[in-house]
Formats: C-alpha cells, sequence, structure tokens
C-alpha cells in the first residue's frame, strides 16, 4: 500500500494530518510549534516507557505497540512544561480565514459528529492533548486505535494524576480501563444512547472533561456532540456562540472545515472552539478555555488526525486481565 506521507511511517495513508494542521491556523500553527516543538503525527507512533519522542527507535513499527501492565505504570506525558498562554488561545475566526456559515450547513453539525464516531473503520488517530490547570502543565502524545465502536484502544493523559497514561481497550465482549495504576474491566454498554438535550451542569461537565466526553461513545455509549452543539448555539450556561467555514485544500481536492466557538463572561467565563471536518465529520480540534468551580483556571486542547486504509493487529485491542 502506497504511503501519501512521509509523517506517518506507518503502513496508513493519511487522511486527516493535513486538515488538521490546517485547522489551526496563523497564531495556533506558531503556537504549536512552540508548545510542542514537533508535530503530534510525528511523536504518537509508539507507546513506550518514557514519553514518546521523535527519535524513538520503534516509531514506526507499530507491531511494538502494544506493553504489558508494568511497563504500562511508567507512560506518562511530560508534566511542569512552560506551555505558552498563547496555545490556549481562540483567535478570531476572520485572522483565520473562516467566515459564518450559512444556517442551512450547520444545524446537523454534532449530530454528524455522533454519527462519525460511531462508524469509524480501521481508524488511526494520533495527536496530542496540552493542559494548563491547577492540577499542573503536561503534554503528550497519543493514539485512539479504532477497529469499530466496539473495538479500540483510547490513550489520555490528566493532570491530575501526574500525567500518567489512561488507556481504555476493548475486545468486542467487555471493556479495560488502565487508570496509570492497574486494570478494571467492564461490560460493554447495552446500546448507543444519544443525548437530545442538554443542561447547563452538563454542558460544564463535558466541557470540565474534553477526552472522556467527546469520546464517551466508545467508554460508555454515550452520544453527546449534538447535544453540545445545541446547547451552546441556544445559550444553555450563558454561551454566545457561531459557526464559521472555510476552504481548504488536500490532496488537491477542497472541502469544508465548520469551526463552532462559544463564550461567555461574568463571574465564570468560558471560551470554547471546535473544528470540524466538513466532509467526514471527524473532530479535528478541541480548545477549552474556563474556570472551575473552585475559581482556578482550566485550559485545554487536542488535536486529532485521522488516517485510514490499513488493518490493526489483533494484539492491540488484548485487555491484560480476567
Amino acid at each position: 500500500m502506497r504511503v501519501e506521507t512521509v509523517q506517518i511511517m506507518m503502513k496508513w495513508p493519511l487522511y486527516g494530518a493535513a486538515i488538521a494542521l490546517l485547522a489551526l491556523g496563523g497564531c495556533q500553527r506558531q503556537a504549536e510549534k512552540t508548545a510542542t516543538e514537533t508535530k503530534p503525527q510525528e511523536v504518537a507512533q509508539t507507546r513506550s516507557t518514557t514519553a514518546p519522542t521523535p527519535t524513538d527507535q520503534n516509531a514506526d513499527d507499530p507491531s511494538k505497540a502494544t506493553v504489558d501492565d508494568g511497563a504500562m505504570k511508567q507512560i506518562k506525558g511530560a508534566m511542569d512544561q512552560k506551555i505558552p498562554a498563547r496555545v490556549f488561545a481562540v483567535k478570531p475566526g476572520r485572522d483565520l480565514g473562516y467566515s459564518p456559515a450559512p444556517k442551512t450547513e450547520s444545524p446537523d453539525l454534532g449530530d454528524n459528529v455522533d454519527t462519525a464516531l460511531t462508524q469509524v473503520k480501521e481508524g488511526l488517530v494520533s495527536g496530542e492533548m496540552t493542559e494548563s490547570s491547577s492540577d499542573g502543565q503536561l503534554r503528550g502524545a497519543y493514539q485512539f486505535k479504532i477497529r469499530s465502536s466496539e473495538v479500540f484502544d483510547i490513550e489520555w493523559y490528566r493532570a491530575d494524576s501526574g500525567a500518567t497514561m489512561n488507556r481504555l481497550v476493548a475486545d468486542g465482549k467487555r471493556r479495560g480501563h488502565f487508570d496509570g495504576e492497574k486494570w478494571q474491566t467492564k461490560a460493554n454498554p447495552k446500546s448507543k444512547r444519544k443525548l437530545s438535550r442538554m443542561t447547563a451542569a452538563q454542558v460544564e461537565e463535558w466541557l470540565s472533561d474534553p477526552v472522556m466526553s467527546g469520546f464517551d461513545v466508545y467508554r460508555n455509549g454515550v452520544q453527546s456532540w449534538g447535544a453540545l452543539f445545541r446547547a451552546l448555539r441556544q445559550g444553555v450556561g450563558g454561551f454566545q456562540s457561531q459557526v464559521e467555514t472555510r476552504q481548504v485544500t488536500v490532496n488537491k481536492e477542497q472541502r469544508s472545515l465548520y469551526r463552532l466557538t462559544a463564550k461567555r463572561g461574568g463571574a465564570s467565563p468560558a471560551e470554547v472552539e471546535f473544528v470540524i471536518d466538513g466532509e467526514k465529520y471527524y473532530p479535528l480540534t478541541i480548545r477549552v478555555n474556563k474556570k472551575r468551580s473552585d475559581g482556578t483556571d482550566y485550559k485545554f486542547l487536542w488535536t486529532g488526525n485521522w488516517s485510514f486504509g490499513g488493518k490493526h493487529d489483533d494484539r492491540e485491542f488484548v485487555i491484560p486481565i480476567q
């Protein structure tokens, strides 16, 4: 199979990395360079017992990506980084080439993301998540290996656990969660559940844990993007929002990006940004800046590069406990 980019260095043709990098836009591109030094897709190709770096010897060998429980305990993102505030800044759309999206194009944007996430087949998502909060500052490269909505391996980091990697694995029969210390298993959700609406409290909960909320369809079978986007656009929680679009060129083809931003002031200010691919409706960027209930700042950035065309090894989805 022909590899379409040298950035991923795997058998997977690149679908979304070029779009994701374009989605960062202007100042965010510079912020990405400052905060990460290397592009996420160049550092997220392997698990190791230290934070992944571009010089990892196994970076291009997916067969080396499965490690045992003992090694998993040592995998961490990088804590105590001096991450510039501009990494988390939400730029005005006009500065990035966006214009208001016609209302006829955007009503179902979140629902389309929900559908897209349930229909992923043999997908690889790589990128970085970056956090600055009272728990500390972290950045870490991750991978989502998704065979289907019932078989997957998802990684993420949390500053409140010292940036130890969490891992959620499903083998089609059950799910296993590694919390940085131990594995626990639970049964698969009996069915998918699509939220139709969100309260202000639910919006706050979603924005306080964007990775687990945004990909909760894999954890608990809950589809929440449509409800979140409707809530933000309807002003739930005091937000004012807008949806914008821009055209980008990928592999000599024109395609659309959609960008939903929402902001509120007052005693609990917040600003959020979501960038969505307008063809496949995969999320490319999640950016959250808000006050926590204790008055401290919470800043978060997730970027995702979506790749397809390969096939995951069954070993990627082994849960190491009975």
